[in-house]
């Protein structure tokens, strides 16, 4: 077995530490005087010492990095000499205004600083940028005596939870997946954002429940639940928060009863009796089978060398699935504008249709189960699946070109779809149109 000798170098007969400066610890007290490799004596010649003191060192580094305003606020500054002013005559003048000695912090600030913009190195990356002067705010605050701001909203803890997953390069998908979360969260409290201490575990419990009353998938809902897990943990490390997690302990059945689909009949309905955008929602909704959140962040544009106009769905966020990021042709009965999007956001549009369904269908029975039908926003995509899938038979994983619905499995079946491609936009525009939309039927 090799000896363990990484980050030491022998020096005569001492040991000394010679380690490379990762770039997030760069700006730590331990590091700020060295350019990018620490080089420092351990005063020992013994090896098992030197081992301990550099894992004692390392362990430091890594509990001070998710917190430079903590790191910096116990730094024993180094006393700064001040010469006295004299005379021409090289003696004390007895009218000489005495200098103050200069806070020394002041120039470990500028230290800090050009250390700061030595990291930037005219980078173009406004990510790396960002996180580097946040952790110059935080050090200096701390060095000057500036008490920090909490910084308790959940979009401000938010940003550093995610400022911190991409500097350990943690995977796009769980960053997204963290997002996502909180904006269910919010959308869910009808709030830009929110104080991360008023969030109690009651009114996370509400907001589950209303989820699961709305046809959502429990398997949805524990995902919704892990970004503002994390973002809570988040805010208890700096002490912003103290106590349980409010987004843990809550039991949700994965065994959730599936949206049931709306009659075209009962579309018809719902649009006649809807009013500005819920009818123009309920319109598109019916003619692409796309997931409500996506046609909220959709763009009507007309792609190159296709004379038609199309939904650009998920092209500035992550989707659900594989098949989220996906072009989608107008039906041939919408008349949208170029670069149209929906201003309104999820919580409203569900809460509308809520009411509408609830006036105008009222509770409907399923007449096979005696149960009753969950009818919810996501039922306008069990309509369109249903209606391509079953009635024109269309192959599901032709009709998740369209829909996003990954269609196929783990089976044999499955991995024989995987060989199934429609990106033709011209193929897409036939199955789209093959929705039927005929409200004046009625």
């Amino acid at each position: 077995m090799a000896t363990d000798q990484k980050h030491l170098r022998k020096r005569g007969n001492v040991w000394w530490l010679h380690y490379r400066i990762p770039e997030e610890y760069k700006l730590l007290p331990e590091c700020i005087k060295y350019k990018a490799i620490v080089t420092k004596s351990l005063k020992t010649d013994s090896l098992t010492q030197a081992r301990k003191i550099r894992d004692a060192f390392l362990r430091r580094l890594d509990a001070q990095v998710d917190d430079h305003y903590k790191a910096w606020l116990d730094y024993e500054h180094e006393p700064v000499q001040i010469r006295q002013t004299v005379n021409a005559n090289q003696g004390l003048s007895p009218f000489t205004i005495s200098v103050p000695e200069r806070d020394p912090a002041v120039d470990t600030v500028r230290r800090l600083m050009e250390k700061g913009s030595s990291i930037i190195n005219n980078s173009n990356d406004f990510n790396k940028f960002k996180s580097v002067a946040m952790r110059e705010q935080d050090a200096a605050m701390a060095m000057l005596g500036a008490k920090r701001v909490s910084g308790s909203s959940l979009r401000h803890l938010l940003k550093m939870v995610i400022r911190e997953y991409e500097l350990r390069e943690k995977a796009s998908k769980t960053i997204t997946k963290i997002k996502r979360g909180v904006d269910w969260f919010l959308e869910r409290c009808i709030q830009d954002d929110i104080d991360i201490e008023k969030i109690d575990y009651e009114q996370v419990r509400e907001f589950v429940n209303q989820a699961l009353e709305d046809g959502e998938a429990g398997s949805t809902i524990k995902g919704h639940l892990y970004g503002p897990r994390q973002v809570w943990k988040r805010a208890k490390q700096s002490r912003i928060v103290t106590g349980d997690n409010p987004f843990e302990g809550h039991y949700v059945p994965l065994n959730t009863i599936s949206y049931s689909p709306f009659s075209y009949d009962e579309v018809y309905q719902l649009y006649a009796n809807a009013e500005g955008e819920l009818k123009t929602l309920i319109h598109v909704a019916a003619t692409t089978g796309a997931r409500v959140d996506e046609l909220l962040t959709a763009e009507v544009r007309t792609p190159t060398g296709y004379n038609h106009p199309c939904w650009l769905i998920k092209f500035k966020q992550k989707g659900k699935t594989e098949q989220s990021t996906r072009v989608v042709p107008l039906h041939d009965s919408l008349n949208i504008d170029e670069s149209f999007q929906f201003k309104s956001k999820y919580s409203t549009m569900r809460r509308k249709l809520k009411a509408l369904v609830l006036d105008v269908l009222g509770e409907p029975i399923n007449e096979l189960t005696g149960k009753p039908r969950v009818l919810t926003i996501h039922s306008f995509r069990a309509t369109v699946i249903t209606q391509l899938a079953v009635k024109n038979r269309i192959h599901e994983k032709v009709v998740g070109t369209v829909t996003g619905h990954l269609g196929g499995g783990s089976s044999r079946a499955g991995a024989i779809r995987s060989y199934i491609h429609v990106d033709d936009l011209n193929d897409k525009k036939d199955i789209v149109d093959l929705l039927p939309w005929e409200p004046e039927s009625l």
